[in-house]
């Protein structure tokens, strides 16, 4: 009687391990300098090197621009709310403000 040649424990976990790398391709952006994302948020910001602001996910697959400014120096994103400061040292916020952090008083 002939065994029948089932596949290794081993095999089964490098092909499961080579579909996953193949469906989540990296690749290096070299024209963004600040980059900031949250999780749970499933968002990221990204200053590019002319200082205009970047983002995407949210089903946004590629990135795409966020207005027209071009003086974004520094970026953070937090779960509902995004900050963001210029040039000229002024610190924007926009997003939820259910818990003050744009700081504004909704009272």
């Amino acid at each position: 009687m002939r065994m029948k040649n089932y596949p290794t424990l081993k095999s089964i976990f490098f092909a499961i391990g080579f579909i996953f790398f193949a469906l989540n391709t990296y690749a290096q952006c070299n024209y963004f300098t600040t980059i900031s994302s949250n999780s749970t948020a499933n968002r990221t910001f990204a200053i590019k090197n002319d200082g205009t602001l970047w983002y995407w996910g949210n089903n946004y697959i590629a990135p795409e621009p966020f207005g027209t400014a071009n003086n974004w120096v520094d970026i953070s994103v937090g779960t509902s709310h995004v900050l963001g400061i210029t040039t000229d040292g002024k610190l924007w916020a926009w997003g939820s403000n259910a818990m003050w952090q744009l700081g504004i008083d909704n009272i």
